[in-house]
């Protein structure tokens, strides 16, 4: 009887391990790639110089004469007192344009820095007083080295317009070619 009772316990826990067992499944792991591109970078395109187009410019020992172009290109001439005379000789005068690209929606930090005076080598004319225009909102005075922030659209355009000043001095301005620049710095 002993042996019949360890053959039936023996089926029994063979039964049960059929019936309680789980079937073993096939198993396989697939990695899934996750993409992700950033396109932080704001992209700035120097459409126009600012032009002051041909003048004439007389300067004095103590008095000054302007050149101011406009955002909307206009240009106006100004002194603070005779002879200092600026006048217009030729040319189409233009305020800077620059385009910028970026996050649409995101604010924008721009400033105008690193001025440099337009010379010839000898004579300079201090540029100063920047205006800027941001998607024809309207004109607004820029400092340099200060910034300013606007919301970006798909293709923002900035308009940049300033004055040049002549040099309080006895030695007379040199005609010919004056170059000069600033930097306009965009950032989030």
């Amino acid at each position: 009887m002993r042996t019949l009772n360890l053959k039936a316990l023996t089926l029994t826990t063979a039964m049960a391990a059929v019936l309680f067992s789980s079937p073993l499944l096939a198993a396989d792991t697939a990695t899934v790639p996750v993409n992700v591109t950033v396109q932080n970078a704001i992209t700035l395109t120097n459409v126009d110089p600012l032009d002051f187009g041909s003048i004439i410019a007389i300067n004095d020992a103590v008095e000054t004469a302007t050149v101011t172009v406009a955002t909307n290109d206009g240009i106006t001439f100004g002194t603070t007192g005779a002879p200092a005379l600026t006048a217009a000789a030729g040319g189409t005068p233009t305020a800077g344009e620059i385009t910028s690209a970026g996050v649409v929606g995101a604010t924008i930090n721009m400033t105008l820095n690193s001025v440099v005076d337009p010379t010839d080598g000898t004579s300079t004319l201090v540029l100063s007083a920047f205006n800027r225009d941001v998607n024809g909102g309207g004109s607004t005075a820029t400092t340099p080295g200060t910034p300013f922030t606007y919301t970006a659209t798909a293709l923002d355009t900035i308009l940049i317009g300033a004055t040049i000043t002549t040099p309080a001095s006895g030695t007379q301005i040199g005609d010919g070619a004056y170059v000069g620049s600033f930097d306009l710095v965009a950032s989030y």
